[in-house]
């Protein structure tokens, strides 16, 4: 399809399917990190750090995205942030092929901004919808993670020993492939404002 030509409708299915694969590379972290943390943090303590900073990056970075989407729009965004995400999973398998903590909650600071990211997908799809479909488009994009959802801990689990003597560094490549193709995606979107949300 010529992307100058792209319906509304096409343009809402693609953020339906950016959503699905958003949510099945989230799942995947939230499955894992935890575990992961305990595995490379020093101390105990410490094993939750990395999930906390995906939530402090996320809320650290969800204005500053909006005005980003403002300045460059939201297609460009988008894929910087599903980049972001693609970053983060690479990290984080290298740090667990590293046994680096430091490391893996850098990872983590990537995933926060593919999440802040990916929370304005909705926004965008009624932006794009037309007057009647509106409404409809949101909830298509909020229920293209539930499929989703259910999908990422069985790919996590799937990939646990991709990488010999690694555990859960496959898992993490998992999440890299996922947010990539995620951005691959976005970049076929065309016809989104650049209105902050």
């Amino acid at each position: 399809m010529n992307q100058q030509h792209q319906s509304p409708l096409h343009t809402v299915r693609l953020l339906v399917l950016s959503q699905a694969l958003f949510v099945c590379a989230s799942a995947i972290g939230l499955t894992l990190t935890g575990l992961v943390g305990a595995m490379l943090a020093p101390s105990r303590a410490l094993a939750t750090l990395p999930y906390a900073l995906v939530t402090v990056a996320t809320a650290l970075s969800t204005i500053p995205v909006s005005l980003l989407m403002l300045r460059w729009g939201r297609r460009r965004v988008f894929m910087l942030g599903s980049l972001a995400g693609a970053a983060g999973g690479a990290l984080a398998a290298w740090a667990i092929m590293r046994n680096d903590f430091l490391l893996f909650c850098i990872a983590n600071l990537g995933l926060g901004l593919f999440a802040a990211s990916a929370q304005y997908y909705r926004f965008a799809a009624n932006e794009a919808a037309p007057a009647e479909y509106k409404a409809r488009a949101i909830a298509w994009v909020i229920s293209g993670g539930v499929l989703a959802a259910l999908v990422g801990p069985t790919l996590a689990a799937w990939a646990r020993e991709a990488v010999p003597r690694h555990s859960f560094a496959g898992s993490y490549l998992v999440l890299l492939g996922l947010a990539l193709l995620g951005s691959l995606v976005l970049s076929r979107l065309t016809g989104l404002g650049r209105a902050a949300v």
